[in-house]
């Protein structure tokens, strides 16, 4: 089995209190080929978040024992922009080892086998520029506050969860070079309404770029509260 060298990206703006959470979960996955880039993005007031995760940064290794995390600050923009900066920010040595690029939000839950059970369906499913899965598992902070717990398993009809994202880096360079103040991203925003993650997979099809789609257990979706992105398929 092939073994692909993963690049996390995690924009962070306002979530200090998830932050250690998802590096937490990039420490405790079974794969360790991979590189975690982290920018916290904040508006004029510059806050230290360290202290929520310094304690972790010694266990940010990889397979070789070396350091596998980045992370800084800077100032917030379109989210778009920060997720293209936070690829940016590795350094060239860095980005040439890279194979793959994971978009690791940091408001979810990846289970220790995430990016190993990536890796086995790339090395299964070859010749894909995009991998994504759909969503069997995710919790809902509408519910637990009011004191229930509903896991509503998979969305209605829904082809993809973009929070899985996983792509090559052809797939990358198209989304590097689009500017969120251009004709092109306004037309593919006017035509597929939805977040910046939206508008990259209807790119990537209108390219004829390879879109891989499977399912998986390893991943749940947190999602804020009664969230309208998801429409009036959740229940009360």
């Amino acid at each position: 089995m092939n073994r692909p060298k993963f690049l996390l990206i995690t924009p962070n703006y306002k979530r200090p209190y998830m932050l250690r959470s998802c590096i937490a979960d990039a420490i405790n996955q079974d794969y360790k080929n991979f590189y975690h880039s982290i920018v916290v993005y904040q508006d004029e007031t510059n806050y230290n978040y360290e202290p929520l995760y310094n304690d972790l940064l010694p266990k940010c290794l990889d397979e070789d024992g070396q350091k596998n995390i980045q992370i800084t600050y800077g100032k917030n923009g379109h989210q778009h922009e920060n997720f293209i900066n936070t690829i940016k920010q590795i350094s060239n040595t860095v980005g040439e080892t890279i194979d793959y690029i994971v978009k690791w939000d940091d408001d979810d839950i990846h289970k220790t086998n995430y990016l190993s059970t990536i890796n086995s369906v790339i090395d299964a499913n070859p010749n894909h520029n995009i991998y994504s899965f759909k969503l069997n598992t995710h919790i809902n902070n509408y519910h637990l506050k009011t004191g229930s717990y509903h896991n509503l398993g998979g969305m209605p009809e829904y082809t993809g969860m973009p929070n899985t994202l996983i792509f090559d880096k052809t797939a990358a360079q198209s989304i590097v070079q689009l500017n969120s103040t251009s004709k092109e991203y306004e037309d593919l925003h006017r035509s597929y309404p939805g977040h910046e993650d939206t508008v990259w997979v209807n790119l990537w099809d209108e390219m004829k770029l390879q879109f891989y789609l499977g399912e998986t257990d390893t991943f749940i979706w947190n999602i804020h509260g009664n969230n309208i992105s998801i429409g009036n398929w959740l229940e009360d």
